[in-house]
């Protein structure tokens, strides 16, 4: 699922998160969020859950972007 929405920051630095991608990724009223900086800009994950990427070979990769 690859979605661009814009959307503004807040005067405390906060930004909505769309009802549909909490929806999609199962984001819940007081969920944590880790926040991961990369050389590409910021993740938000749920803390405890490995991202994993098959490479064309079927070798699972983990925390690759």
């Amino acid at each position: 699922m690859q979605i661009g929405i814009i959307r503004k920051i807040d005067a405390l630095g906060r930004i909505v998160i769309p009802k549909e991608l909490r929806r999609f990724y199962q984001m819940n009223d007081n969920d944590y969020l880790e926040i991961v900086p990369t050389e590409f800009g910021i993740i938000l994950k749920k803390p405890g859950y490995e991202v994993k990427k098959i490479d064309p070979a079927g070798r699972k990769k983990r925390n690759e972007f």
